[in-house]
């Protein structure tokens, strides 16, 4: 039977590797946040070069439309490589968290529920 000293430090080392594992997962849920902003974004941006296409149809007026939907498409664009590069981020987070879980050997399903909840949402 290991002593009580012996089983301290690696109780602390736990810990530390839960708090750390937390944080990382709170990371990962502002990435998505903003991942889903960006998404709202660029949403919003398309209905609105849909509605500028309209207009520039019916009116007649392709030339002065096709500035403003030129600067609308470069907006698109832009929203979109953060977008990828946001869902990049959070997916390798992900990884790197579940490694992290794996490799701690840490019992996520009966230990701690809020571990448990967050380790369910990867």
């Amino acid at each position: 039977m290991p002593s009580l000293r012996s089983c301290v430090p690696k109780a602390e080392a736990m810990r530390e590797l839960t708090n750390h594992s937390l944080d990382l997962c709170s990371k990962i849920k502002t990435f998505q946040q903003e991942s889903y902003e960006l998404q709202d974004q660029i949403t919003d941006l398309q209905k609105q070069r849909l509605d500028l296409k309209c207009l520039t149809h019916e009116d007649g007026r392709v030339e002065e439309g096709a500035s403003v939907a030129e600067k609308y498409r470069n907006i698109l664009q832009k929203g979109q490589s953060h977008l990828e590069k946001y869902q990049k981020m959070a997916t390798i987070t992900q990884n790197i968290l579940r490694g992290i879980i794996i490799a701690s050997e840490v019992n996520w399903r009966d230990d701690d529920p809020k571990l448990r909840d967050i380790t369910m949402t990867l």
